[in-house]
């Protein structure tokens, strides 16, 4: 049996919240907002380690409903500021 070079990157590697932020060019923060709210798909703990499969990622944000930059635009990502002045 063969072994596999390091180069190599298998299909269901496991990445990590902070590799997951870079492949959304979001925050490592926003990785679990959309977690909590159930808009990422689910990751595998394993111990005291919380991974995703870079496959399910990468299905991920090929699937339409995948929210992008439009939705922090929104404020749905992004602290919404408030006006000055009070009212």
């Amino acid at each position: 049996m063969a072994r596999q070079t390091q180069d190599a990157k298998p299909e269901s590697i496991l990445i990590r919240a902070s590799e997951v932020a870079v492949m959304l060019s979001i925050s490592v923060r926003h990785v679990w907002a959309l977690v909590a709210r159930e808009k990422l798909p689910s990751p595998i703990r394993l111990g005291n380690s919380t991974r995703w499969r870079r496959s399910d990622i990468e299905q991920w944000l090929a699937h339409s409903d995948c929210p992008g930059r439009k939705d922090q635009d929104r404020g749905l990502g992004v602290r919404a500021s408030r006006p000055l002045g009070g009212a």
